[in-house]
């Protein structure tokens, strides 16, 4: 019996692990809305920008690492989408994107039909695969491809297309296609038992060796088997943003995490180590200087990574291993116990590990600075009232600086940047995918008043999906970062914001709304807000002061000769 494309797809996604979908039923997406009325495996969650759909399904997958799906209509709807894919393409973050088109009669060339765009051209700058569904019955070939795609190598986005007669038509399907089998996950990429021999030979007995924990850390589950490798070299220890929670903030071998805005410790680690293992890390300008990666060039770098072409492309390295990070990394810890590894011995990891708890430690001396909190403040006070079971996603440019230093970090996938694109409006839409995925744990999205402007919005979808969200905005009024820049160049332009009140558009909203401008009314507020059962904003006045850390970001990837520009 021949069955509907739209329910196939839902079936393929379902069968693929996917349980949450989001965008906007929209028109020619009313196939797939009918099937996903009529069944109970994929929870459907409106938006009111897909923007923030495909945000939210990035988020999902960061917080569970199962896959998650946007939906968005031809035209305007699909090309509403490619912000939050983008951020995901940039993340590496794996999720299905999936747009309609008009009929296969009237488009394809263009006939000049409303809303025609070529949204397959549009997204393939921007995913690991961009393909559009010709044949119905070819859906699930189409769909198992895509996912398979979007889980392997370096993990990523990936778009389907599907004109709307063919979602809306039926076609005959070989039930084998749609077995569960068919849609596994890709399994563990196994290193070369050669690589991993050479690798212990290359870190055994290094005097300052350095661990790092990037995203394909958290991707492959394999923070533990990190740590032990790190005990076992006596290693300095560090995640970058994607890599958060892989080094708890309280193991002894934590030097701070986030890349360059980590503080000095991890700075002065990244240029004095001898030897460097760097586990699904690809190097990004977070661990730059002005002149490219800080690693020394006399240190010797071993880099393990499932994207192949990872491997050295930004500083070279002495060893490197294209596998999952998990399957290495066990191989690695029982090479280096046959190579008999000793733990560096100079004390150097526990120095640095010390000057990092000193400058933590310096947050309690900030004082008040126009009769406002010290951003700095705010974030030591929410880091002190968090749960232990809080996600908690970093929005907006500065405030993401405070937050990253001042916020521990107890395991991977509880805290959560956005580093690769630094897609302002993150936010609030990833503290929604996370609520919405797990709704037993408390979650609070810190962003500043520029950033939350871009997905606001969306606490009206908090309100209608029971999403008790917590929202922190650190209101400087201004584009702080951006004036900054202007004053050092001697000059300031429409870079001010003063006059918004953000708690009473939350109010109107229905959410729960509090203006404070001192930490006893942050206190107080952050209190009802977690024992609320409604979404809460709290609009915390502040001034914009300069993370130490900036200068180091200023400077990294500046056009040349461009100092001068610099807010840092």
């Amino acid at each position: 019996m021949d069955r509907n494309c739209a329910e196939i797809v839902i079936e393929c996604l379902a069968k693929a692990g996917v349980d949450h979908a989001f965008g906007i039923p929209s028109g020619k997406m009313m196939p797939l809305m009918k099937a996903l009325s009529r069944q109970n495996r994929v929870r459907f969650i409106g938006v009111r920008h897909e923007q923030a759909g495909a945000m939210m399904a990035t988020a999902a997958t960061l917080g569970t690492g199962r896959l998650s799906c946007a939906f968005g209509e031809l035209g305007p709807g699909g090309s509403n989408l490619v912000p939050g894919v983008a951020n995901a393409f940039a993340d590496n973050v794996p999720m299905i994107a999936i747009t309609s088109g008009n009929a296969t009669h009237l488009t394809g060339p263009d006939r000049g039909i409303m809303m025609d765009l070529d949204l397959v051209e549009l997204y393939r700058p921007i995913t690991k695969l961009s393909i559009r569904l010709t044949d119905g019955r070819r859906a699930p070939e189409v769909l198992r491809r895509a996912i398979r795609e979007a889980l392997s190598g370096r993990p990523g986005p990936v778009h389907v297309n599907i004109p709307a007669d063919i979602l809306a038509s039926s076609y005959p399907y070989d039930p084998r296609t749609l077995s569960e089998a068919a849609f596994a996950p890709p399994p563990r990429l196994y290193p070369d038992p050669a690589l991993i021999d050479a690798a212990a030979r290359c870190l055994s007995g290094a005097e300052r060796p350095l661990v790092i924990a990037g995203g394909g850390t958290v991707q492959s589950g394999a923070s533990a088997d990190l740590l032990r490798v790190a005990e076992m070299l006596g290693a300095a220890a560090t995640a970058t943003q994607m890599g958060i929670g892989s080094v708890p903030s309280d193991h002894p071998a934590f030097i701070g995490h986030g890349g360059i805005i980590g503080g000095a410790a991890v700075i002065e680690a990244l240029e004095q180590a001898d030897a460097v293992l760097a586990v699904g890390c690809r190097f990004s300008s977070w661990l730059w200087g002005a002149d490219g990666p800080l690693v020394s060039p006399d240190a010797r770098l071993v880099q393990i990574d499932t994207d192949a072409g990872a491997l050295g492309r930004n500083t070279p390295v002495e060893v490197g291993i294209h596998a999952d990070a998990k399957a290495a990394l066990a191989e690695l810890a029982m090479a280096l116990d046959g190579h008999a590894a000793r733990a560096a011995t100079t004390g150097w990891r526990d120095a640095l590990v010390r000057r990092h708890r000193t400058e933590i430690a310096e947050a309690e001396t900030i004082e008040i600075i126009d009769d406002l909190p010290h951003p700095a403040r705010y974030a030591e006070v929410l880091n002190q009232m968090l749960p232990a079971d809080a996600l908690v996603t970093y929005d907006g440019g500065h405030t993401t600086f405070w937050h990253n230093d001042r916020l521990s970090a107890p395991a991977p996938r509880t805290r959560f940047h956005m580093p690769g694109l630094a897609l302002l409006g993150c936010g609030l839409p990833y503290a929604l995918g996370l609520k919405a995925t797990q709704p037993h744990r408390p979650v609070i999205c810190t962003t500043g008043d520029g950033s939350v402007g871009f997905t606001i919005q969306e606490l009206d979808t908090a309100v209608r999906y029971d999403l008790p969200v917590v929202v922190v905005v650190h209101n400087n009024a201004a584009w702080g970062v951006i004036r900054a820049g202007q004053q050092k160049s001697g000059f300031e332009f429409e870079a001010d914001l003063s006059g918004t009140d953000y708690a009473a558009i939350a109010r109107g909203f229905g959410c729960e709304g509090h203006l404070v401008s001192s930490e006893a009314e942050f206190r107080a507020a952050l209190s009802k807000a977690l024992a609320s059962a409604k979404p809460s904003l709290i609009d915390c006045r502040t001034t914009f002061q300069g993370h130490p850390a900036m200068r180091y970001f200023g400077a990294a990837g500046a056009p040349r000769g461009a100092d001068a520009a610099l807010p840092y």
